[in-house]
């Protein structure tokens, strides 16, 4: 019995358990997997595999969505528990668990740079002493791509608002220039260009455009002898009398 053998060799059931299941490379050969449909279930019935809560896994995964990351792989570890699943499921669950975040990390096609170190290291969690240390792990690599992630989002926003910027003080003197022109420019949908300039800056596109003219035409009224009309093409606005008019609601 596993119980006997720990408390004669004052062994943890983990190393037990794990040293068991290395029993499979007799079988199989080294470096294969054993699917689940391959063990022979015992008598009395199957019990009841997670694969519910393992899809959950596979699509939060796609998401990095750690908190529920988190949440079902304790679910899981619950479940393992309170079913009392025999090790040969056990093991399967590892595997699936492990593999699938590998996967997902692979497919995602994060680039990391050198210097984020074992942080990202994210092959070590093939080396674990039970499930509750792989989820454990697992938890933890994800809470560091998202993070990753998140940050560099929030660099390509950055720049995303910087070219935008550049883009208007450019065409200030256009007064055909659009926001559909702008979307063009950035490769951005107006939808999502509106929402991430709104998000960023606390003003809509439209409103920092016109701020711009209007900035640019105050500066021309106090330092130049340009005469209105001229001021008003340079500030591009259509005609003198909507130029006024806007101009005096603004000032």
């Amino acid at each position: 019995r596993t119980e006997d053998l720990c408390a004669h060799f004052s062994l943890s059931k983990s190393y037990l358990e794990a040293r068991a299941a290395l029993d499979y490379r007799l079988v199989k050969g080294k470096n294969s997997c054993i699917s689940y449909s391959e063990i022979e279930q015992p008598a009395g019935g199957e019990p009841l595999y997670p694969q519910a809560l393992l899809d959950d896994y596979v699509h939060y995964l796609h998401d990095w969505d750690t908190p529920r990351i988190a949440k079902v792989l304790d679910d899981i570890i619950r479940h393992i528990h309170s079913c009392h699943l025999p090790l040969q499921q056990v093991k399967c669950i590892c595997v699936e668990i492990s593999s699938a975040f590998l996967r997902e990390a692979s497919n995602f096609g994060i680039k990391f740079p050198w210097r984020v170190g074992r942080c990202f290291d994210v092959f070590s969690i093939a080396e674990y002493d039970s499930i509750i240390e792989l989820t454990q792990n697992i938890q933890a690599f994800s809470s560091n791509i998202q993070s990753y992630i998140t940050k560099q989002k929030e660099m390509r926003n950055q720049k995303l608002i910087q070219q935008c910027n550049i883009l208007m003080e450019q065409n200030v003197s256009n007064p055909q220039f659009s926001l559909s022109q702008l979307s063009e420019l950035t490769g951005v949908t107006s939808q999502t260009l509106r929402r991430k300039f709104k998000d960023s800056t606390g003003e809509t596109l439209s409103n920092h455009l016109k701020d711009l003219r209007i900035n640019r035409a105050k500066k021309l009224l106090l330092n130049t002898d340009i005469d209105l009309e001229s001021i008003c093409i340079q500030c591009g606005f259509f005609n003198l009398s909507s130029f006024i008019r806007l101009f005096k609601e603004e000032t």
